[in-house]
Protein backbone atom coordinates (compact mmCIF):
# COMPACT_ATOMS: atom_id res chain seq x y z
CA UNK A 1 0.00 0.00 0.00
CA UNK A 2 2.58 2.20 0.61
CA UNK A 3 5.05 1.39 -2.16
CA UNK A 4 1.75 2.26 -4.09
CA UNK A 5 1.29 5.56 -2.90
CA UNK A 6 4.94 6.13 -3.02
CA UNK A 7 4.92 5.33 -6.59
CA UNK A 8 1.50 7.46 -8.04
CA UNK A 9 2.87 10.38 -6.29
CA UNK A 10 6.53 9.83 -8.36
CA UNK A 11 4.30 9.59 -11.24
CA UNK A 12 2.21 12.91 -11.04
CA UNK A 13 5.47 14.37 -9.86
CA UNK A 14 7.72 13.04 -12.89
CA UNK A 15 4.77 14.33 -15.32
CA UNK A 16 3.89 17.54 -13.76
CA UNK A 17 8.45 18.21 -13.93
CA UNK A 18 8.13 17.20 -17.65
CA UNK A 19 5.38 19.11 -18.83
CA UNK A 20 7.14 21.93 -17.45
CA UNK A 21 10.04 20.99 -19.40
CA UNK A 22 8.43 20.76 -23.02
CA UNK A 23 6.25 23.90 -21.76
CA UNK A 24 9.51 25.88 -21.24
CA UNK A 25 11.29 24.10 -24.62
CA UNK A 26 7.73 25.48 -26.48
CA UNK A 27 8.13 28.82 -25.17
CA UNK A 28 12.16 29.07 -26.28
CA UNK A 29 11.91 28.36 -29.65
CA UNK A 30 7.77 30.00 -30.49
CA UNK A 31 8.01 33.07 -28.35
CA UNK A 32 8.95 34.84 -31.41
CA UNK A 33 6.29 34.33 -34.06
CA UNK A 34 6.62 34.58 -37.80
CA UNK A 35 3.84 36.66 -39.00
CA UNK A 36 2.53 34.01 -41.83
CA UNK A 37 2.47 31.62 -38.75
CA UNK A 38 0.25 33.85 -36.50
CA UNK A 39 -1.47 34.53 -38.76
CA UNK A 40 -2.60 30.75 -38.95
CA UNK A 41 -2.65 30.07 -35.22
CA UNK A 42 -4.83 33.00 -34.40
CA UNK A 43 -7.39 31.47 -37.23
CA UNK A 44 -6.86 28.44 -35.57
CA UNK A 45 -7.57 28.84 -32.11
CA UNK A 46 -10.43 31.18 -33.27
CA UNK A 47 -11.79 28.17 -35.17
CA UNK A 48 -10.97 26.04 -31.93
CA UNK A 49 -12.53 28.76 -29.66
CA UNK A 50 -16.13 28.57 -31.84
CA UNK A 51 -16.05 24.91 -31.86
CA UNK A 52 -15.75 23.93 -28.26
CA UNK A 53 -16.64 20.64 -27.84
CA UNK A 54 -14.99 17.34 -30.30
CA UNK A 55 -16.11 14.46 -28.57
CA UNK A 56 -18.47 13.88 -25.15
CA UNK A 57 -18.31 12.12 -22.70
CA UNK A 58 -20.81 9.91 -23.17
CA UNK A 59 -19.74 9.17 -26.85
CA UNK A 60 -16.27 8.60 -25.74
CA UNK A 61 -17.29 5.76 -23.49
CA UNK A 62 -18.84 3.94 -26.72
CA UNK A 63 -16.30 4.59 -28.76
CA UNK A 64 -12.63 5.88 -27.73
CA UNK A 65 -11.64 6.89 -31.40
CA UNK A 66 -8.26 5.66 -30.44
CA UNK A 67 -7.68 8.42 -27.87
CA UNK A 68 -6.08 7.60 -24.43
CA UNK A 69 -8.01 8.92 -21.74
CA UNK A 70 -5.14 11.39 -20.74
CA UNK A 71 -5.68 13.01 -23.90
CA UNK A 72 -9.81 12.83 -23.57
CA UNK A 73 -9.41 14.58 -20.72
CA UNK A 74 -7.98 17.72 -22.15
CA UNK A 75 -9.37 17.69 -25.94
CA UNK A 76 -11.86 20.32 -25.23
CA UNK A 77 -9.52 22.78 -23.43
CA UNK A 78 -8.68 25.68 -25.13
CA UNK A 79 -4.95 25.62 -26.21
CA UNK A 80 -2.38 28.84 -25.48
CA UNK A 81 -0.72 30.23 -28.45
CA UNK A 82 2.48 27.93 -29.03
CA UNK A 83 2.95 25.56 -32.16
CA UNK A 84 1.23 22.81 -32.70
CA UNK A 85 1.54 20.40 -35.61
CA UNK A 86 -2.36 21.89 -36.98
CA UNK A 87 -0.44 25.28 -37.47
CA UNK A 88 2.46 23.84 -38.96
CA UNK A 89 0.90 22.07 -41.52
CA UNK A 90 -0.86 24.47 -43.24
CA UNK A 91 2.33 26.70 -42.84
CA UNK A 92 3.85 24.03 -45.02
CA UNK A 93 1.47 23.66 -47.52
CA UNK A 94 1.07 27.50 -48.31
CA UNK A 95 5.02 28.28 -48.86
CA UNK A 96 4.59 25.81 -51.74
CA UNK A 97 0.93 25.51 -52.89
CA UNK A 98 -1.59 28.36 -51.97
CA UNK A 99 -4.84 26.24 -53.54
CA UNK A 100 -6.00 23.24 -55.60
CA UNK A 101 -4.14 21.20 -52.88
CA UNK A 102 -5.33 17.21 -52.58
CA UNK A 103 -4.84 16.66 -48.64
CA UNK A 104 -4.83 13.49 -47.67
CA UNK A 105 -5.33 12.37 -43.40
CA UNK A 106 -4.87 8.89 -42.59
CA UNK A 107 -6.38 8.47 -39.14
CA UNK A 108 -8.47 11.66 -37.84
CA UNK A 109 -10.00 10.32 -34.63
CA UNK A 110 -12.05 13.42 -33.70
CA UNK A 111 -11.09 15.53 -36.89
CA UNK A 112 -9.86 18.19 -34.90
CA UNK A 113 -6.49 18.48 -36.79
CA UNK A 114 -7.99 17.45 -40.15
CA UNK A 115 -10.56 20.78 -39.35
CA UNK A 116 -8.05 23.04 -38.89
CA UNK A 117 -6.26 22.21 -42.01
CA UNK A 118 -9.48 22.81 -43.64
CA UNK A 119 -9.54 26.63 -42.28
CA UNK A 120 -6.39 27.32 -43.78
CA UNK A 121 -7.04 25.99 -47.16
CA UNK A 122 -8.95 27.33 -50.31
CA UNK A 123 -10.10 25.21 -53.25
CA UNK A 124 -9.04 22.59 -51.82
CA UNK A 125 -9.92 18.43 -51.60
CA UNK A 126 -9.66 17.08 -48.03
CA UNK A 127 -9.56 13.59 -47.61
CA UNK A 128 -9.80 11.62 -44.08
CA UNK A 129 -9.19 7.85 -44.11
CA UNK A 130 -10.04 6.47 -40.10
CA UNK A 131 -11.52 3.03 -38.96
CA UNK A 132 -14.25 5.10 -37.05
CA UNK A 133 -17.42 6.87 -38.11
CA UNK A 134 -17.60 10.79 -38.24
CA UNK A 135 -17.73 11.71 -34.54
CA UNK A 136 -20.71 13.44 -33.44
CA UNK A 137 -19.90 16.79 -33.94
CA UNK A 138 -19.33 16.72 -37.29
CA UNK A 139 -21.48 13.70 -38.55
CA UNK A 140 -23.89 16.71 -39.64
CA UNK A 141 -21.87 18.24 -41.94
CA UNK A 142 -21.54 14.98 -44.05
CA UNK A 143 -23.81 13.21 -46.57
CA UNK A 144 -23.23 9.42 -47.60
CA UNK A 145 -22.50 8.89 -50.95
CA UNK A 146 -21.12 5.16 -51.32
CA UNK A 147 -21.14 2.33 -48.56
CA UNK A 148 -18.05 4.01 -46.22
CA UNK A 149 -17.67 6.99 -48.28
CA UNK A 150 -19.07 9.95 -47.68
CA UNK A 151 -19.09 14.11 -48.43
CA UNK A 152 -19.10 17.51 -47.58
CA UNK A 153 -18.33 20.95 -49.11
CA UNK A 154 -17.44 22.65 -45.76
CA UNK A 155 -16.65 26.56 -46.95
CA UNK A 156 -14.50 26.68 -49.79
CA UNK A 157 -12.99 23.24 -50.07
CA UNK A 158 -14.44 19.56 -50.65
CA UNK A 159 -13.75 16.98 -47.73
CA UNK A 160 -14.88 13.60 -48.28
CA UNK A 161 -14.51 10.94 -45.20
CA UNK A 162 -13.59 7.30 -46.15
CA UNK A 163 -14.27 4.68 -43.32
CA UNK A 164 -12.14 1.89 -43.67
CA UNK A 165 -9.43 -0.08 -42.31
CA UNK A 166 -5.73 0.33 -43.31
CA UNK A 167 -4.60 -2.99 -42.88
CA UNK A 168 -7.46 -4.43 -44.97
CA UNK A 169 -7.08 -4.51 -48.53
CA UNK A 170 -11.27 -4.49 -49.35
CA UNK A 171 -11.29 -1.38 -48.04
CA UNK A 172 -8.25 0.01 -49.27
CA UNK A 173 -9.49 -1.19 -53.19
CA UNK A 174 -12.80 0.95 -52.46
CA UNK A 175 -10.81 3.81 -51.19
CA UNK A 176 -8.56 4.12 -54.43
CA UNK A 177 -11.44 3.39 -56.47
CA UNK A 178 -13.63 6.42 -55.20
CA UNK A 179 -10.56 8.60 -54.82
CA UNK A 180 -7.94 7.76 -57.13
CA UNK A 181 -5.98 11.37 -56.24
CA UNK A 182 -2.64 12.29 -56.24
CA UNK A 183 -1.42 13.87 -52.73
CA UNK A 184 0.23 16.60 -52.04
CA UNK A 185 0.56 16.60 -48.44
CA UNK A 186 0.15 13.34 -47.05
CA UNK A 187 -0.73 13.48 -42.68
CA UNK A 188 -0.33 9.56 -41.49
CA UNK A 189 -1.86 9.55 -37.52
CA UNK A 190 -3.80 5.89 -37.74
CA UNK A 191 -2.08 2.71 -36.67
CA UNK A 192 0.77 3.60 -34.10
CA UNK A 193 2.35 0.13 -35.16
CA UNK A 194 5.05 -0.82 -37.83
CA UNK A 195 2.63 -3.08 -39.95
CA UNK A 196 0.07 -0.42 -39.43
CA UNK A 197 2.87 2.55 -41.46
CA UNK A 198 3.69 0.14 -43.57
CA UNK A 199 0.72 -0.99 -44.56
CA UNK A 200 -0.70 2.43 -45.46
CA UNK A 201 2.74 3.49 -47.39
CA UNK A 202 2.25 -0.11 -49.94
CA UNK A 203 -1.54 0.05 -50.02
CA UNK A 204 -2.27 3.89 -50.23
CA UNK A 205 0.62 6.33 -50.34
CA UNK A 206 3.16 5.31 -52.57
CA UNK A 207 1.27 5.32 -55.49
CA UNK A 208 -0.55 8.23 -54.49
CA UNK A 209 1.60 11.57 -54.39
CA UNK A 210 1.98 14.32 -56.39
CA UNK A 211 5.22 15.31 -58.50
CA UNK A 212 6.02 17.22 -54.94
CA UNK A 213 5.07 16.21 -52.02
CA UNK A 214 5.60 16.38 -47.75
CA UNK A 215 4.20 13.39 -46.13
CA UNK A 216 3.97 13.87 -42.54
CA UNK A 217 4.45 11.75 -39.69
CA UNK A 218 3.39 11.88 -35.64
CA UNK A 219 4.35 9.86 -32.70
CA UNK A 220 7.66 8.88 -34.16
CA UNK A 221 8.95 8.59 -30.13
CA UNK A 222 8.38 4.74 -31.07
CA UNK A 223 12.00 3.26 -32.60
CA UNK A 224 9.53 1.00 -34.22
CA UNK A 225 8.17 4.02 -35.74
CA UNK A 226 10.58 5.81 -36.92
CA UNK A 227 12.70 2.23 -38.12
CA UNK A 228 9.42 1.93 -40.53
CA UNK A 229 9.49 5.63 -41.81
CA UNK A 230 13.26 4.93 -42.42
CA UNK A 231 12.65 2.05 -44.40
CA UNK A 232 9.76 4.09 -45.87
CA UNK A 233 12.26 6.98 -47.12
CA UNK A 234 14.61 4.80 -48.31
CA UNK A 235 12.50 3.94 -50.87
CA UNK A 236 11.20 6.41 -51.86
CA UNK A 237 14.51 7.91 -52.55
CA UNK A 238 14.59 5.15 -55.83
CA UNK A 239 12.42 7.54 -57.71
CA UNK A 240 12.39 10.90 -56.23
CA UNK A 241 15.64 13.47 -56.16
CA UNK A 242 16.19 15.40 -53.18
CA UNK A 243 14.51 13.50 -51.01
CA UNK A 244 15.10 14.67 -47.06
CA UNK A 245 13.75 13.07 -43.84
CA UNK A 246 14.24 15.11 -40.64
CA UNK A 247 12.62 14.68 -37.40
CA UNK A 248 11.87 17.28 -34.82
CA UNK A 249 9.71 17.79 -31.80
CA UNK A 250 6.27 19.96 -31.71
CA UNK A 251 2.79 19.95 -29.90
CA UNK A 252 -0.05 17.98 -31.10
CA UNK A 253 -4.35 18.00 -30.58
CA UNK A 254 -3.82 18.83 -26.48
CA UNK A 255 -0.99 21.58 -27.00
CA UNK A 256 0.06 22.49 -23.78
CA UNK A 257 -1.73 20.07 -22.00
CA UNK A 258 1.06 17.39 -23.00
CA UNK A 259 4.99 16.97 -23.74
CA UNK A 260 5.83 17.46 -27.31
CA UNK A 261 5.77 14.21 -29.81
CA UNK A 262 8.74 13.36 -32.33
CA UNK A 263 6.83 13.93 -35.31
CA UNK A 264 8.87 13.57 -38.86
CA UNK A 265 8.59 14.95 -42.42
CA UNK A 266 9.64 13.12 -45.74
CA UNK A 267 9.70 15.35 -48.82
CA UNK A 268 11.03 16.50 -51.90
CA UNK A 269 10.88 19.88 -51.58
CA UNK A 270 13.11 22.76 -49.67
CA UNK A 271 11.61 22.68 -46.36
CA UNK A 272 14.79 23.16 -44.50
CA UNK A 273 16.03 26.34 -46.37
CA UNK A 274 12.18 27.74 -46.01
CA UNK A 275 12.41 27.21 -42.34
CA UNK A 276 15.66 29.22 -42.36
CA UNK A 277 14.13 31.49 -44.42
CA UNK A 278 11.00 32.07 -42.29
CA UNK A 279 13.47 32.26 -39.23
CA UNK A 280 11.03 29.17 -37.87
CA UNK A 281 13.47 26.41 -35.61
CA UNK A 282 12.10 23.48 -34.54
CA UNK A 283 12.64 22.27 -31.05
CA UNK A 284 15.82 19.02 -31.59
CA UNK A 285 15.57 18.97 -35.42
CA UNK A 286 17.65 16.54 -36.94
CA UNK A 287 18.35 14.88 -40.21
CA UNK A 288 18.14 11.17 -41.04
CA UNK A 289 20.69 10.27 -43.12
CA UNK A 290 19.06 7.36 -46.23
Amino acid sequence: MLYDRINYYFRKMYKFLELIFWNSISFIYFSKKNKKLNEIINKNREFLSKHKTFILEDEYKKNDFGIPQHIFENINKPINNRLTYSDLIPFLIASYKKSDVNYLEIGVSVLKNFMQINENLKNSNLVAYDINEITNSFAGDFELLQPNLYKSINGENTLHFFKGDVLNKNDIQMFKHHLNKKYDFVMSDAMHTKEGIISEYENIISESLNSNFIIYYDDLDFPELLNATKKIAKDLSRNYQNLSFFTFWISGWVGNYEKMHKNGIISNLPIKDTLKKEKIKLPFMREINL
